[in-house]
């Protein structure tokens, strides 16, 4: 085997190489479980988010913090990764669990709902946002499919 190895040392290296990436790719939910579990010892709860946030995301993110010590993090846009999305969701689960075991409920989609009934009453609208031109690319490629991550964790 040593023999082979010495022979073949391009191969090795290129077959170690794809092994690390492989490695890394499939290592996301570990990586952000562990990332958290460091987080959490260290410091207050955070909650990482992606996506198209909900018009309501920063008053959440205010009740979240201001009541419970929870920060929210906006890691990525609209276009994320596989590898992110698989981060996050193990980051998340641990951060949703821990609050849930802390605080005895659910508090993100408590906030969530309650920073959209204030968003609906009208009692958090700001000035509409400007929309691109019916048609355009980003109109096509965000209707009705991105949802911010905080969103979509109250709607379970």
């Amino acid at each position: 085997m040593g023999r082979f190895v010495r022979r073949h040392k391009w191969l090795v290296a290129i077959a170690v190489g794809i092994a690390i990436v492989v490695g890394w790719q499939v290592s996301s939910y570990p990586r952000g479980f562990v990332c958290a579990w460091l987080d959490l010892a260290s410091g207050p709860h955070k909650m990482l988010v992606y996506g198209l946030p909900a018009p309501w995301r920063k008053q959440q993110a205010t009740l979240l913090r201001n009541r419970y010590g929870v920060e929210q993090q906006a890691v990525a846009g609209c276009i994320v990764s596989v590898s992110l999305r698989r981060f996050v969701e193990g980051y998340d689960d641990v951060t949703m669990d821990e609050a849930r075991a802390k605080f005895g409920r659910d508090i993100f989609a408590e906030t969530s709902e309650e920073a959209m009934l204030h968003w609906k009453a009208g009692e958090l609208r700001e000035s509409p946002p400007v929309s691109p031109a019916p048609g355009h690319a980003s109109v096509r490629a965000h209707q009705g499919r991105s949802r911010g991550r905080a969103t979509r964790l109250a709607d379970r």
